[in-house]
């Protein structure tokens, strides 16, 4: 297809789009009034809904795992099995506080505190539960890239709105609070408990090193080695001598490691002791934006803008939609059933009609006139030889016009022929192998 043919046939196509389009303009309208009429009054008729909104800036190192605050941690491998797990932790990360904030600890005092109960079928008068209250007009979510967890409610109610969110933040610190005095707690008495073994470990390696009889001294040690040269005798008793000393020494290095891993667990225990007691005051959550509980006037839904916006999309849907149904259930002629070459408006253009009769005056053409058509447009066409203007019906004598004729032209009007004739008559040509050579309406 050449571009200037797919020019000519796109212009063609949405004319008659538009012409469709116009045609059905008071449906169209009276289609627009009603949904969008019928989306506005809806922002007048429909609850009005609050949302109150904060946000809570998570501290990810405001723990009470020792790693984060025990400046020995890193030196330190590790006295018994117990201390692996004490100071190998981390920071449990923004999701364990978005399932603590959204876990039954929390929600249930809300639900309690705020009454909300189920107001309709046989647990009517019962408080929700938590997924239930987590399903609806709540959202608990994780501002992407922050340590911001932002919390938002809906209600009825401005006042409740307010409440629950407020409920929400001061129980969730209350649970919080708790968690953390709890694990300070243990961490304390983990380092008691190793405190005890290492105390009973050096007590044990002391015991062992009065037992042996065995004193070591780095000036004895001299003299021993000085007298060996003395005496074959002496010599023997000497280095059984030197022998003690060596196993004094031994024992003496295992009793300095445990004194030495005696003050690092009594330096742990006492920042577990500061950490316990910094834990029932301390928080890990900032209110970075404190909830507000709105006025009357302050709802956010159902707003008229988006309303009017949602009116004119089903309106524009609702309007393509009935244009179709109508026109494909018209009794009366529309501007979807003419085909692709179209002459709108006549009386406009018979010039082009001329022109076509005078370049083919051997070719002759048959104009079926519907009802409703005007015929004295084509006044002008009667002097043309060649044409020969009908009324368009399903006669014999018209059908052996078509016959006869070697191009069709249909005239009718739009909303005003039948269409149903239109229809039967453009069968009947295409059985026949003519071609319609031209639409007029």
């Amino acid at each position: 297809m050449e571009p200037q043919e797919l020019d000519e046939e796109l212009t063609i196509d949405l004319k008659k789009i538009f012409k469709t389009l116009w045609s059905r303009k008071k449906e169209i309208f009276l289609t627009f009034v009603l949904i969008t009429g019928f989306f506005i009054a809806l922002t007048f008729i429909l609850p009005k809904k609050y949302t109150v909104t904060s946000d809570l800036y998570i501290n990810k190192t405001g723990t009470t795992n020792l790693s984060d605050l025990n400046p020995f941690v890193i030196a330190d491998q590790g006295v018994g099995s117990g201390f692996a797990g004490v100071f190998s932790g981390g920071n449990s990360g923004l999701n364990d506080e978005l399932e603590i904030i959204q876990s039954p600890l929390v929600i249930d005092r809300v639900i309690k505190e705020n009454d909300l109960k189920i107001k309709k079928g046989k647990k009517a008068g019962e408080y929700i539960s938590t997924a239930a209250f987590l399903k609806k007009n709540i959202s608990i979510e994780n501002k992407k890239g922050t340590n911001v967890i932002s919390i938002t409610y809906k209600n009825k109610d401005p006042k409740v709105a307010y409440n629950v969110v407020k409920s929400i933040i001061s129980n969730y610190q209350l649970v919080n609070e708790t968690l953390n005095t709890q694990k300070a707690s243990s961490d304390k008495k983990l380092m008691e408990e190793s405190l005890k073994d290492v105390n009973k470990e050096l007590n044990l390696k002391i015991a062992e090193m009065k037992k042996s009889g065995a004193m070591p001294n780095s000036t004895m040690m001299g003299q021993v080695a000085v007298m060996q040269g003395y005496n074959k005798a002496i010599s023997s008793a000497l280095n059984t001598v030197a022998n003690q000393a060596i196993e004094g020494q031994k024992r003496q290095i295992a009793v300095d490691a445990e004194v030495e891993k005696l003050k690092m667990v009594k330096s742990k225990l006492e920042w577990s002791t500061l950490v316990e007691q910094m834990a029932k005051n301390a928080t890990n959550v900032t209110i970075l934006k404190e909830p507000e509980q709105k006025r009357d006037f302050e709802f956010s839904e159902p707003k008229l803008l988006i309303n009017i916006i949602l009116g004119l999309v089903f309106s524009i849907i609702a309007s393509l939609v009935l244009v179709i149904l109508l026109e494909n259930t018209d009794k009366k002629m529309t501007y979807s059933t003419l085909g692709e070459k179209v002459l709108y408006d006549l009386s406009k253009n018979t010039d082009d009609l001329k022109i076509l009769l005078l370049a083919s005056p051997e070719k002759s053409f048959t104009v079926l006139a519907f009802d409703g058509f005007n015929t004295g447009d084509m006044q002008s066409l009667s002097t043309f030889s060649n044409l020969k203007i009908i009324p368009a019906d399903i006669s014999p004598q018209t059908v052996d016009n078509i016959k006869r004729t070697d191009n069709i032209i249909l005239a009718s009007k739009i909303g005003r022929s039948s269409r149903k004739l239109y229809l039967q008559l453009k069968n009947i040509c295409q059985e026949m192998k003519k071609d319609i050579y031209l639409e007029i309406v």
